[in-house]
Parts: structure tokens; sequence; C-alpha cells
């Protein structure tokens, strides 16, 4: 009996032995699986890190060439732009004011093609903000509408708005972009439509959203591609850019913003010929209202034509015909050149201005690094960047250099003279009454 419970006690003390080289045994093999799982976790994330790092070195090459495709088309943009404009003003024979017509249309195109590759860049690139603020609904879709009443009278269309009286008279949401939607919109509607109307329908929907939708008796789109169509680069046929100019991007960048404002965007056969395109967003009613100006309509007053006389202005800009465009637009005004930032520093150290027009992009010295310098002498100098680099970041850039304002190339005229008057004004004021030193 007691060999017995001695190999009884033998066995069991084997037994829990041979069970803890068991588990050492499977505890080494789980520490080196762990370790080998360790090991390939460590290379994933190296390789996750590369690729990320790759990604963003991608989109940063991606952001500088768009800034700089940007810069060296617009530059030359401005130049035609500004001279269809000064010819304008002129005597010109029936021939040449078609050939000037022809100048102007292609100038557009070109314009249009840059601001549909730049929009799309931005959006992927994360740096479209939505910016609400209330504004007068029926107002300012009219004022969209308005301003392709004449290419829809070029081809005998009719373009009409269809507005309910139960819509809300204000609205917050982002004015800019739902105006961008709808232009494009109408654009597209516009270019398809060779008879009949193009119409813009607003509706109420019960869920406190609007529903904006643009009809028209268009060539349509076949079912198949319904789902396409969003899509960029998409065209519906093969032939279509030779009918109907474009690339593709339009409708795109409608449904980047639609999703930015919290919408979707949407398109379905129309019942009679054409397409309809409708989209809804969450618009929040307002019942603030809006402070009339002088003209009583809400609206700003025109700009006027011509800067005030006088003013001396001295213009930074290193491309000799964009020079010569901003001189022939501010021909009533003084106007200095400078061909960098070094030589914006050295006069005005010679000779005082009322008003900087600054370049960004130059040799030597660029403008951003010249306004620096220039503030931390004179704080009150009126400096407005004008700058072919129009991204959101560029203008914030400019801004925070000491800039008062910011230009995009091409140069509108009236955008021009009406930051002059708006800034040199005072400072001419105050030149004109100081005392004789």
């Amino acid at each position: 009996k007691e060999e017995r419970n001695l190999i009884n006690a033998i066995a069991e003390r084997l037994g829990r032995v041979i069970q803890r080289k068991r588990m050492e045994k499977a505890l080494k093999k789980s520490e080196r699986r762990y370790r080998l799982l360790g090991e390939e976790l460590r290379v994933k994330n190296l390789r996750l890190k590369t690729e990320t790092d790759k990604a963003r070195q991608a989109d940063r090459l991606k952001s500088q060439f768009m800034a700089n495709m940007s810069h060296e088309i617009r530059t030359p943009l401005t130049v035609i732009d500004g001279a269809v404009h000064l010819l304008q003003r002129n005597s010109l024979s029936p021939e040449q004011r078609e050939l000037l017509a022809m100048i102007r249309d292609s100038d557009e195109q070109l314009l249009q093609l840059i601001n549909s590759i730049l929009d799309l860049a931005r959006i992927e690139a994360g740096q479209t903000k939505v910016v609400k603020k209330e504004f007068l609904l029926k107002e300012t879709v009219k004022n969209i509408i308005s301003g392709f009443e004449f290419e829809a009278r070029k081809k005998d269309l009719e373009i009409e708005m269809t507005c309910p009286r139960h819509l809300p008279s204000m609205i917050s949401t982002d004015e800019g972009k739902l105006t961008q939607i709808l232009s494009n919109l109408i654009s597209n509607a516009l270019k398809f439509t060779e008879k009949g109307k193009v119409e813009v329908k607003l509706n109420r929907e019960s869920n406190s959203s609007i529903r904006f939708s643009v009809e028209d008796t268009g060539i349509g789109i076949p079912k198949e591609n319904l789902s396409l169509i969003f899509n960029k680069f998409y065209q519906i046929n093969g032939t279509a850019r030779r009918e109907h100019r474009g690339v593709g991007l339009g409708l795109t960048i409608v449904k980047e913003l639609v999703d930015l404002l919290g919408g979707e965007m949407n398109v379905k056969p129309n019942l009679a010929k054409g397409s309809i395109f409708y989209f809804s967003l969450p618009c929040i009613p307002s019942k603030e209202k809006v402070v009339p100006d002088r003209n009583g309509n809400g609206t700003s007053p025109k700009t006027r034509e011509r800067a005030k006389k006088g003013v001396n202005i001295l213009v930074a800009e290193d491309d000799s015909p964009t020079y010569n465009i901003i001189r022939r637009f501010l021909k009533d005004c003084t106007i200095s050149r400078a061909v960098d930032g070094e030589d914006v520093l050295k006069r005005i150290k010679e000779k005082s201005y009322d008003m900087v027009l600054m370049d960004i992009q130059m040799p030597r010295m660029d403008g951003l690094e010249a306004t620096r310098r220039i503030r931390e002498n004179d704080p009150d100098l009126p400096i407005v960047a004008v700058t072919a680099r129009s991204f959101k970041a560029d203008k914030e850039k400019c801004l925070a250099a000491g800039c008062n304002d910011y230009i995009a190339k091409p140069i509108v005229p009236q955008k021009l003279i009406a930051k002059i008057n708006q800034y040199a004004v005072k400072r001419l004021s105050r030149r004109q009454n100081s005392p004789p030193k």
C-alpha cells in the first residue's frame, strides 16, 4: 500500500512536471509567434509610415504644381483679358469687333478651365471650407439667373425661375458655394439645350430643407449613363467635346460642393425631354433683415468706373505686359513701377505713395517679404496683393504678411478700381492736407 501511494505520488508529480513542460513549450511557441507578429506589425507600420509620407509628399507636390500652373496660366490671361477690355473702349470695324469677340470667348474658356481644375484641386486637398451666412434667397437666385440671360437670348432660349411664396425670404448657408453650384448647373443646361427653356425651381421640403432643381429641354442623358455623369472628366460620348466645349469637371465640382454643404446631388431624365438636376440643402431660415444700401435694394452699389484722380500708386510687377495693362486701367492715377521687392523698398524710401499694388512672385525678393519689411516701418501704407496664385492659403499668406487686401489675376478692372478707391483715398487726403516739409 505504501509502495502504491509512493508510485501514485511520483506519477502525480511527474504529470505536473510534464504538464509544466508542455505549458513552457507552448508559452515559448506563443512568445515566438508574438515576436514574429510584432516584427511583422513593425514592418507593416514602417511601410505604412513610408506610404503616408509619400502620399503627403505627393499632396505637397500636387499643391505646388497647381499653384505654379495657376500662376503661369493666369499671368498671360491677365494681359489677354486686359487688352480685350481696353480695346472694347475704342471704335472698331465690324470685322475687328468680331475678332475681338472671338478672343474674349477663348479667354473666358481658358479661365473657366483653369478655375475648374483649381476648384477640384482645392476640394481634393481639403482646402475648401464652408462659410455660412444669412442672405436673401430669392434675390440671390434671381441674380444668378440674370447673369445667364444674355447667353440664353443668344440661343433663343427661355430661362425662368419658379419659387413658391411659402419659402423663407432669408436663409443661412454658404451663399458663395450655392451660387457656384447653381451657376455650373445652369451653364451646363444652356450648353446642352438647343430649343425650349431652362427652368430653375425652388421648393421647401418636409424636413426643413430647400430643394433646388435645374430643368432643361436639351439632349438628355441615357439611363445607362446616369450613374457616371458626376465622374471626373466624364462626357456622354466620344464626340461630346467636339460638339460641346468643356472637359467634364463642372458636374464633379457641383457634386463635391453639394456634399460639403450637407446635401445630396441627383439627376433624372425630364419627362418631356432633357434632364433634371436637383439637390436639397439643410438651409436654416433666418428672421434677420438685410440693411438696404443707399439704393434701397440690399445689394452693394455699382463700382465707380474710374479711380480717384491724383492717387499716387506704386505697382510692383516684374512682368512688363501685365504692368502695361494695369497702367492703362489706372490712367487717371500717377503710376510708378518696381520690378521686385528690393526695388519696392528703395522706391518707398525715396517717395510717398498712397498705395502699393504688390505682385507676390517676383525675382530677388518676393512680395511677401517686401510687405513684411514695409510693415516694420509703415503700418498704414495700403498694400493690396495682386497675384496669379489664387488658392485660399495664398490669400491667407498675403494677409498674414501685412497686405490689406488681395486681388487674383486675371484682374477685373472694376475690382481693381474699387480697391484703390477703398484704400488709397484716406492716404491721399492725409498727404494733401499735411503741411509741406
